[in-house]
């Protein structure tokens, strides 16, 4: 097995209002695009609307840039994942802002 076949996942680390807690999504480079693992919900964002997990609206295509140098080996794995972490951070502050609610 030569690198560019063997599995390569990453750690997504994004707090999860649904559940109050933090929760670490397993991301592997898949044929067609990201596979999330925490469950079978077709796509990282379908992931994190299931979760409650609010989102910046540049998210998905920052991930598609993302699985495109993953893909074709442009960075190292040491990159993809910072450059995950650092993808989280930006989630992980969109959620620290306290969500308006309205009783009427």
């Amino acid at each position: 097995m030569n690198d560019h076949d063997k599995k390569r996942t990453f750690s997504f680390p994004v707090y999860c209002p649904r559940f109050k807690q933090n929760d670490d999504y397993e991301m592997t480079v898949g044929k067609d695009g990201w596979l999330v693992i925490n469950i079978e919900i077709e796509g990282v964002c379908k992931n994190l609307t299931h979760d409650s997990i609010q989102y910046p609206s540049g998210l998905l295509v920052a991930l598609d840039g993302l699985f495109e140098h993953a893909r074709d080996g442009t960075l190292t794995d040491d990159e993809i994942q910072s450059r995950l972490d650092r993808l989280a951070q930006w989630v992980n502050h969109v959620n620290a802002v306290e969500r308006p609610q309205f009783d009427d």
